[in-house]
């Protein structure tokens, strides 16, 4: 029996690492450490693992080398294996000295083939999915098929029980899908669709999605469920019966995500019936040209309007996503992304900086220093598209406020010419905290 120890940055429980360890747990060991290199050298120790799968994200690869050297330095021959967005997206990051093996794509299938092979001692460069090095050469193995969306495993919420420095919600976080049908530019899905093509998109039978919660309110303390799918309302007819099991079999409050043009008055009073508390929806920018010909977002403003007049009028809650330091967006087209929030009067407007992460249609040889960069930091404009960046960025952190008390918005031209970067860092932070973090996250 094989032994993989997870290792994250977050204190949080991961649906992937969960997805994954309970994809391999008839056969192999899963454990996971989160926490200082200290906690993560313990840990190593202690759980003699075969493999260390490190799940990196894009802004947080500098932190994995640096934990794969840690671990590197006190045993040579530990495997190092990582997993997420970043690896699949930028492979290159295996030409690291300190990373052994790299995982592109969905991981269930791929370690689990890796721990089997570690397990019967049989060859480590033929493994679909995987990236590996041996004897200095780098093995590009194909991509795996996708699991089939009706074979994703119920998550294993055992794996996170015992390590009491990761926070354990009292919100779930589920998904019901795999995939996205759009092919937005900011976002890494249709990256994934290229790769996978047309099976990259389905929901999961209703009934493991329900057991799956069943089994987190055995040893949690749930007070709602967050769905995180892109578009928890893209296939009415499975939503239909999924929210008749759901009323019935868990009954708690719970939080969705959907496009704008799938709110209609019948989706919008179902979701409602089923104890939906509120919806988050991406605006991205109030600029149309920047949402639809440079963000591939195929939204109009109408659409926006329109779904949101009907999630207030069944008294749904929602938010929106936004984003500023786009390509080819000034000072004056970002400012369309304040007076359409404040138009729509959102319970939260959640903004964010653009990045040109790997995955993305802007990544490419003129941003990817900016974003490799060891000073990147992602709540500051790395790549500057225009000479608007420093202003664009001031308005990023003032947003929030400013459609909460929609008058400071006739101050903002004045403010952002304002070298006052630690005051608007401070009101940023102190609106993501009251409003995001509190409110939004903590509901």
């Amino acid at each position: 029996m094989a032994r993989i120890l997870f290792v994250q940055n977050y204190n949080d429980e991961l649906l992937g690492i969960k997805n994954i360890a309970s994809y391999i747990k008839m056969k192999h060991q899963a454990s996971v450490v989160f926490g200082s290199c200290k906690d993560i050298i313990k840990k190593y120790y202690l759980f003699k693992p075969n493999v260390v799968g490190i799940s990196v994200l894009t802004k947080d690869h500098n932190w994995a080398l640096n934990i794969a050297g840690q671990i590197k330095s006190v045993d040579k021959d530990s495997m190092i294996l990582l997993g997420g967005s970043h690896p699949t997206f930028y492979p290159d990051i295996i030409n690291d000295n300190n990373i052994d093996a790299i995982c592109i794509g969905e991981g269930e299938k791929p370690v689990l083939n890796l721990l089997n092979n570690i397990d019967s001692n049989e060859s480590l460069t033929s493994i679909k999915s995987l990236w590996l090095k041996k004897d200095n050469k780098v093995y590009k193995n194909e991509l795996e098929v996708v699991l089939e969306v009706n074979k994703i495993p119920i998550a294993d919420f055992s794996i996170y029980n015992d390590l009491v420095n990761v926070y354990k919600p009292r919100k779930l976080m589920v998904m019901c899908s795999r995939g996205c049908l759009f092919e937005c530019a900011f976002c890494c899905e249709y990256q994934l669709k290229k790769m996978y093509g047309a099976a990259y998109f389905g929901f999961r039978k209703q009934e493991d999605v329900i057991k799956e919660i069943e089994l987190a309110l055995k040893d949690r303390n749930l007070k709602s469920i967050s769905f995180q799918d892109e578009n928890f309302v893209a296939d009415k007819g499975w939503l239909q019966e999924f929210l008749k099991q759901y009323k019935r079999r868990i009954a708690l409050p719970f939080y969705c995500l959907t496009r704008c043009e799938y709110v209609t008055e019948e989706v919008a009073g179902q979701l409602k019936e089923a104890g939906c508390f509120r919806v988050g929806i991406g605006v991205e920018s109030g600029d149309q040209y920047l949402r639809n010909k440079v963000l591939n977002k195929r939204l109009s403003e109408t659409a926006i309007k329109r779904a949101v007049d009907i999630l207030r009028n069944k008294k749904i809650k929602f938010h929106t996503f936004n984003m500023f330091g786009l390509p080819e967006e000034d000072f004056e087209k970002a400012f369309k992304t304040v007076t359409l929030n404040i138009r729509l009067k959102p319970d939260v407007a959640w903004s964010s900086l653009f990045q040109p992460y790997p995955g993305t249609k802007f990544f490419n040889n003129r941003t990817k220093d900016s974003i490799l960069d060891s000073n990147f930091n992602r709540f500051k404009i790395n790549y500057s598209y225009t000479k608007d960046s420093v202003r664009i960025e001031r308005l990023q952190k003032l947003f929030m406020l400013t459609v909460k008390l929609p008058l400071m918005r006739y101050f903002l031209p004045i403010l952002t010419k304002l070298p006052l970067d630690s005051i608007y860092d401070r009101i940023s932070k102190l609106c993501w905290l009251y409003w995001y973090k509190r409110k939004l996250q903590g509901a």
